[in-house]
């Protein structure tokens, strides 16, 4: 199924500037999407895996001359130039935020400390990275209770600008991953708006979440 969001991803046309009297230009597929598959059940270790694997790509020498650049033309000096450092943001719901965050997923409240601070630090003492994690739709006053606590949580992060809280349009935080997994079992038709139609057409084909 991610294989099948990312093909849906590439139809989506990114966004383009608007040419110089106003009108909007044609708007280019996306072309920079892949989906990865890591053997790391932390964020940090998937941050570390992905540097890792970046880096080395980065700095790995191109495999031939450009086809652009005719054999007698050199390469200008810029490709002496150090490679770009890459950084990493990781987009998560708020029960994968809160899991990040809490001490019972780490050895222990100071292994916590230390790998988060490795994580989320600039570099070099750090990977980094950043956390964007939407908000949820608060319905109850539990809901908003558990937010406060986890705000509380990454306070030092987020005044840092590591760890983001975003607004998303009403209509999207009622997303659920449940009520997809409910609307396919024949709660609701309103489950197919929720993903891709080709990931909705996979669920269909293998009967994923019937009972």
């Amino acid at each position: 199924m991610m294989l099948l969001l990312a093909r849906d991803v590439l139809r989506v046309p990114s966004a383009s500037p608007a040419h110089g009297d106003g009108s909007p230009a044609t708007a280019p597929p996306h072309d920079n999407v892949a989906v990865a598959i890591i053997d790391e059940p932390t964020f940090v270790g998937k941050s570390s895996v992905l540097l890792s694997y970046l880096r080395q790509r980065l700095s790995a020498p191109p495999a031939s001359t450009p086809a652009s650049f005719p054999p007698d033309v050199p390469l200008t000096s810029s490709s002496s130039a150090p490679p770009p450092r890459p950084q990493l943001t990781f987009l998560v719901g708020t029960d994968t935020l809160e899991r990040l965050f809490a001490p019972r997923y780490y050895p222990s409240p100071s292994a916590m400390a230390s790998a988060l601070h490795r994580f989320l630090s600039a570099h070099p003492a750090g990977d980094d990275a950043r956390v964007v994690c939407a908000r949820r739709a608060l319905l109850s006053p539990e809901a908003q209770g558990e937010e406060a606590k986890l705000r509380a949580a990454i306070r030092e992060f987020a005044e840092e600008g590591r760890v983001l809280l975003v607004d998303i349009p009403e209509e999207l935080r009622s997303v659920s991953s449940t009520l997809i997994r409910q609307g396919a079992n024949g709660g609701h038709e309103q489950w197919r708006e929720m993903v891709t139609p080709a990931v909705a057409e996979y669920i269909e084909t293998h009967r994923l979440y019937h009972v």
